[in-house]
């Protein structure tokens, strides 16, 4: 075995964790246990923002929060499932306030459209820093992961919704999905941005803006692209 292959086969029990798959969070149905579920994430948030998503824990978000552990674990076996149930939340979040944008983007180009769902996104982002921790940085689990992916791709159902329903309407092609992967681009610059900045700059809002009207352009006035399996 080489180097290279035994030091990536080396992960720590956290790590490991976090690779498999995920049991689903179970939410409470008796009130008593929502008001604590509750008071674990508004103390798991303040303890993302404050200590990182490495440095916390069930024990010691139970213990902030000043609820039983047991308890706790009973709705969040771990750590990460906490993480994937607050991803959601704020993926959810983050989709409402683009549904709401349609009706003042209606009349507005698709370009418009598109500086002013980025511009959303940014400020949603940059107003909520639990959001961008577990948003744009390193994904915490691969459930979290997927549950991110999910979630984009229904952004991208919406953006297919928007552009079908403007004064000149844009129909985007499905196979592969256009809009999918404009977020993509659009997401990818965010979240370099972050890892550059710590929050996505002006800078970063404009150049991820560019990047999704570049290749929206690119795609309409049907712009060859060099297969890169013909260059070796």
């Amino acid at each position: 075995m080489s180097d290279l292959e035994t030091s990536t086969s080396i992960n720590t029990p956290e790590e490991e964790l976090a690779a498999k798959p995920l049991p689903e969070s179970r939410m409470p149905l008796q009130e008593r246990s929502q008001q604590r579920v509750a008071k674990a994430l508004t103390a798991a948030v303040a303890m993302l923002e404050r200590l990182g998503p490495e440095e916390t824990s069930i024990s010691e978000i139970a213990k902030e929060a000043g609820i039983p552990r047991v308890s706790l674990y009973q709705f969040f076996p771990s750590k990460y499932v906490l993480y994937t149930h607050l991803s959601k939340l704020y993926l959810g979040e983050l989709r409402t306030l683009l549904i709401q944008l349609t009706p003042a983007i209606r009349h507005k180009s698709w370009q418009e459209v598109i500086v002013a769902m980025i511009h959303e996104a940014t400020v949603f982002y940059n107003k909520t820093p639990a959001a961008s921790i577990l948003l744009l940085g390193r994904s915490t689990s691969r459930a979290a992961h997927l549950v991110q992916k999910s979630a984009l791709n229904a952004v991208g159902q919406e953006i297919h919704n928007t552009f079908a329903s403007l004064d000149r309407p844009l129909y985007l092609p499905t196979k592969p999905d256009v809009a999918e992967l404009a977020i993509d681009i659009g997401f990818a610059c965010m979240k370099h941005g972050y890892y550059r900045d710590n929050y996505i700059s002006p800078t970063t809002e404009t150049e991820a803006a560019r990047a999704v009207i570049g290749y929206v352009v690119a795609l309409n006035m049907q712009i060859p692209i060099v297969d890169v399996t013909d260059h070796p």
